[in-house]
């Protein structure tokens, strides 16, 4: 079987998707009795072979499942998304998904292309310093709470991921829009320089760019300004 599969290929950009009806290891098995370790041989030494690359799944670790009740309910990782370097090189934000599907035992596959890489720029690493700043502790504990299904290590990495997410969440600064609401500003909190001027980057960190600007084109120096002013920035201006 493997053997035919190798001669379908053609150029260097493809992808082979679908139920390979083998696993790669234990891994990606749950229930049933563990196969041996040379029983994965044939179908890995055909993935090094062909020279692909699994897509990592957004959905449920486990796609496939034997519709068993208790203990002799069987899932596996059947259904896999392989592509070429190639392809991702040239569609480097590619993107699969899995989908269940109660009409069939296996879920659905979806792949979205894209030229654009959807990884992150730069690289997140945690400041020792957030331990003692609010919040953080609660980012954390949403984070590594998240429900995910996989074998040991996969659940593992996805609760780091989730957690690391939760903790970027939790750095971005509180974004305020305030189009059409009325509120109240407290103008000293919002001063530098002993009052006279506005301190942009606080400014700029509260408020959404247009509602900053507008802001900050208040006079500080006006002896009329109020400790306290109320504003509705979409329907009166300022």
């Amino acid at each position: 079987m493997w053997d035919i599969e190798t001669e379908v290929k053609q150029g260097e950009v493809w992808a082979i998707a679908g139920d390979w009806n083998d696993i790669c290891s234990n891994e990606e098995k749950r229930g049933g009795r563990q196969r041996s370790a040379s029983s994965f041989s044939e179908f890995n030494a055909f993935i090094a072979h062909m020279g692909m690359q699994e897509l990592h799944q957004c959905g449920s670790f486990f796609t496939w499942g034997n519709n068993r009740d208790g203990e002799r309910y069987i899932e596996e990782r059947l259904d896999k998304i392989f592509v070429s370097l190639g392809w991702m090189q040239q569609l480097p934000g590619t993107r699969a998904s899995n989908l269940f599907r109660s009409s069939s035992d296996h879920n659905v596959l979806f792949m979205e292309t894209s030229e654009q890489s959807t990884e992150q720029k730069g690289r997140f690493i945690f400041n020792s310093e957030w331990t003692i700043k609010d919040g953080v502790s609660e980012a954390v504990l949403t984070g590594w709470q998240s429900q995910c299904e996989g074998t040991p290590m996969f659940r593992v990495k996805e609760k780091i991921k989730y957690t690391r997410m939760a903790l970027l969440n939790w750095q971005k600064p509180p974004r305020i829009r305030i189009s059409g609401l009325e509120v109240n500003l407290k103008v000293k909190d919002l001063l530098s320089n002993g009052g006279t001027t506005w301190d942009q980057t606080l400014v700029k960190a509260l408020f959404e760019e247009e509602d900053a600007a507008k802001i900050m084109l208040i006079d500080t120096l006006n002896p009329a300004l109020p400790d306290r002013i109320s504003c509705k920035f979409a329907v009166k201006g300022l």
